[in-house]
């Protein structure tokens, strides 16, 4: 009988960690490299069909591989935002709005500036309040979600959505929110039109900034004030959305019940 129940779970995790079945990207930047330092070879965002704002427009604003395991966008002027931008189409928008979405988001904020040529300033980012580059969603007429990067002095990995710091990760030294590559999800559940960001165990409520006319995904500088900098591995739009952690284990324990019951 114990061997019994150990295979259900198992054939049922199994199912549980392979969801959401029949999820489909509808917008995707992806380095094509591992999320790892020394790592070169990241992808042009231009060349998976994203739009570049202002990049180039200025020495300090621009986007490159940053030959640490991704694509660097890096803002150190107080008049530009250098980004990337990908239109939302008709079917996109629509199948948003009936199932909701997730954004799976691979970044890392690394703590020395970057410019044409690799010139650095070490640790600019540390002395900062804000870190300007993020990743932003909009759907015209109804929400938009900015979340820009930033760190404490103690080295907590925050996350601000206009409204709030939330602490993502906390840490001991300042440097402990720098060049560290982190997995967050950032969902949007279509039924009570609320959304949330998860990291590991860690599931924070989001603020919708208002709301934008068009529908489109920027990754890059988001605000036009301080100085940012973000390398990105992966910005990945999704629907449905990807399960919550806490959802997947309610869903897991009441499918396992079902089974062994079943199995008996």
């Amino acid at each position: 009988m114990r061997n019994v129940r150990l295979g259900a779970l198992a054939a049922f995790m199994t199912g549980v960690l392979t969801m959401p079945a029949g999820a489909a990207v509808l917008a995707e930047y992806d380095a094509g490299v591992e999320a790892a330092p020394g790592v070169s070879g990241a992808a042009d965002p231009v060349s998976q069909g994203w739009t570049p704002v202002q990049i180039g427009s200025h020495i300090w604003s621009v986007g490159l591989d940053s030959l640490q395991g991704g694509w660097r966008v890096t803002d150190g002027t107080s008049d530009w935002q250098p980004r990337y931008t990908t239109a939302l189409d008709a079917s996109d928008t629509a199948a948003m709005d009936a199932d909701g979405w997730s954004i799976t988001w691979i970044v890392s904020r690394p703590k020395d500036a970057v410019r044409p040529g690799f010139t650095s300033v070490n640790f600019y980012s540390s002395n900062l309040t804000r870190d300007k580059a993020g990743l932003s969603i909009g759907r015209s007429g109804q929400y938009r979600y900015d979340l820009r990067l930033d760190a404490s002095p103690n080295g907590d990995l925050l996350v601000n959505d206009g409204t709030t710091d939330h602490v993502m990760k906390t840490g001991t030294v300042v440097t402990d929110a720098f060049d560290t590559f982190f997995t967050l999800v950032l969902n949007y559940d279509a039924v009570t039109d609320s959304a949330t960001l998860t990291l590991g165990s860690t599931v924070v409520n989001l603020a919708s900034t208002g709301t934008v006319t068009d529908d489109e995904i920027v990754f890059g500088s988001l605000v036009r004030d301080n100085a940012g900098s973000a390398i990105y591995n992966l910005v990945r739009l999704e629907s449905p959305p990807i399960p919550e952690p806490a959802s997947l284990v309610l869903f897991a324990a009441g499918g396992f019940l079902m089974t062994v019951r079943g199995a008996r």
